[in-house]
Formats: C-alpha cells, structure tokens, sequence
C-alpha cells in the first residue's frame, strides 16, 4: 500500500511520515510496525513536512510538552539523523527570542552519540543525534531543531525548522543554587566534524573539583582545554570503550579553580591552526550541595581559627593585627 497526500504534494511518503500529520479511522492503516493510540498521537510534538522529507527519524519516546523543574536534569530525546545534514538547536522564550544563560551559556545542546560511520553495520548512513534542553528560569519555552544540508549552507539558505517541543520551566521551593545545568555552546564545526562529547554530561562541571573531560574529535591531530589565554588541559589521545570507540577520543583531567567558560580547541591534520570547537562553563558549587554543611563533634571556629583561641587573641591584653 502507498499513502497518499495531494495537499501536502506528497506521495508515496513513509508511514511514519503520514503519521505525523493524519491519523485514521482505522489503526491498521497507520501501516507502522507498532500500531500508535490517538493518546500517543496527540502527544507527539509538533513535525514540520521537512522532518519526513530530510529523512529524519524518532529514536525513543519523545513528548510534545515537558515540564521541568527550575534547575533539574536536561529533558533529552534521541533523533536519527541523515549523513549530511547540519543540526542546529535553539531554546526560545514566549516571543519566539532565543535565551541563554546569564553567564552566556547555551540552553540546548546536540551532541552525536553514535555515528554513521561507527558502531552498527545496518545504520543506514544515518547517526543517532541526542538533543538537551535546559531551561534557564521559570516559564514557557519552544525547543527547536533547526536542520540544513551542506549545499543550501553553503548557498546561503537559512536552516529550516524541522522539529519543535513546547518546555515548561516550573518554580520549586527547594534550593538548587547547586542544580544548575548550563549546556554547552557548540560550534557549527562540532557538529560537521561529527564531534561528540563524551564526558561530563550527566552533572555540572563544578569548580574545586576533578572533572574527566572526553570528546570524540575525528580526524584531530591534537586537542586541548583553555580558558581565555590560558590551557588549562592538554587532551591526550586514548580510546571510548563504552562508546565503542577506538580513534578519535582525546581525554584529560582537570580540576576548574574559578566559575567561567572552559573552550575546546583542536587542530586537524593538514591544518596549521587550531579551531574553536565547543565552548563549556564550570559553575561555582553551592554550599549546600557540600556533604557536611555543619561540622559536628568538634570546637566552633571562626574563619578557620577554633572558638577558644578566636577569644583569646581577641580579648583586651591582646591587640589585633
């Protein structure tokens, strides 16, 4: 059977690509492997007919609306992508104007977490593209995946909008002064590079403590962390086995002294200068994240100094220096 659809010019399209748009009388019809509710169809975000033309491709449960606490986790989905295509991600307020964080950082973030040329033999030249979000204060969001070829970038052509999910940022009386998840900046070059960052995702790079930094650079001869005009990290080369990678990983430790941006940098092979590739911030961490935020069993201390001889240093036949 061919799905027809004069009105929207297209015939013969994916099923999936129909589903979108029209759901039927009957589910049979659907013709997907997994026959879909009308819940899950209204629960579905909102497609334009780019989506199905580019060839793009839901991998896993996604959600027309989302609602997130002030401060928790990034909400996350996965897309297939086709080889080729240039994914760019923007988070825009109810005025349709991009926001950011106050200290300049992104609020989304696409990072490629498996390629086309790596991993399974049956990908079909496509790679599985995770998509994050995270909202910077209280209030009502669209997430956009905007995508673009090669050739209309390079024609000139503005991305088009092939994806969009409605974000809801609610306000929560505990304290996340700690919970704040700037996500990074990444260049167009990170993406047609085909970089993925590895590690840290799943928490803040916080200040004052050791932060393991992986990425997947390929074709990389070189690369290295800096902030301002300082390196604070040379990448060494090493391997991913959990992401099933062998070549292409740079990896290194280090440990941020102050809350700013941390800038990735490489250089490739046949290339003299190093690019600027992604752009991370490290946060100050709260003190009530801290695991003993009382001390107990021990004097009081003022400023470092135990109670006892703050009174003594301080009394009337000792002067203060």
């Amino acid at each position: 059977w061919c799905l027809l659809d004069c009105t929207w010019k297209s015939f013969c399209a994916p099923p999936f690509a129909f589903f979108m748009q029209h759901f039927p009388l009957q589910r049979r019809w659907q013709l997907l492997p997994d026959l879909k509710t009308i819940t899950d169809f209204w629960e579905m975000p909102r497609y334009s007919a780019d989506f199905a033309l580019l060839g793009l491709e839901i991998d896993g449960p996604i959600q027309s609306n989302v609602s997130l606490n002030l401060g928790s986790q990034p909400y996350c989905f996965t897309l297939d992508v086709p080889e080729g295509l240039i994914v760019r991600t923007e988070l825009c307020n109810s005025e349709g104007e991009e926001v950011f964080w106050a200290s300049g950082a992104s609020c989304s973030f696409h990072n490629i977490v498996e390629s086309s040329g790596a991993g399974s033999e049956d990908n079909n030249g496509m790679c599985k593209m995770r998509i994050y979000t995270s909202p910077p204060y209280v209030g009502d969001f669209l997430l956009l995946v905007l995508v673009t070829s090669q050739a209309e970038r390079e024609a000139g052509k503005a991305p088009q909008s092939a994806l969009s999910v409605k974000v809801s940022c609610l306000d929560t009386e505990r304290d996340n002064e700690l919970m704040k998840y700037p996500l990074p900046n990444a260049s167009e070059a990170f993406s047609s590079r085909q970089c993925s960052l590895i590690s840290p995702l799943d928490e803040p790079m916080l200040t004052h403590r050791e932060t393991e930094f992986s990425v997947l650079v390929p074709g990389a001869s070189r690369a290295w962390l800096s902030s301002g005009d300082a390196v604070l990290c040379a990448l060494a080369p090493s391997s991913s086995p959990e992401a099933g990678l062998d070549t292409g990983v740079f990896t290194g430790h280090f440990t941020p002294v102050a809350q700013g941006r941390v800038d990735l940098f490489a250089v490739f092979e046949g290339e003299g200068e190093g690019e600027g590739l992604l752009t991370a911030q490290s946060i100050m961490q709260a003190r009530s994240a801290c695991k003993l935020p009382a001390l107990t069993g021990g004097a009081p201390v003022y400023y470092g100094l135990p109670k006892m001889v703050f009174d003594k240093w301080s009394g009337p036949s000792h002067k203060r220096r």
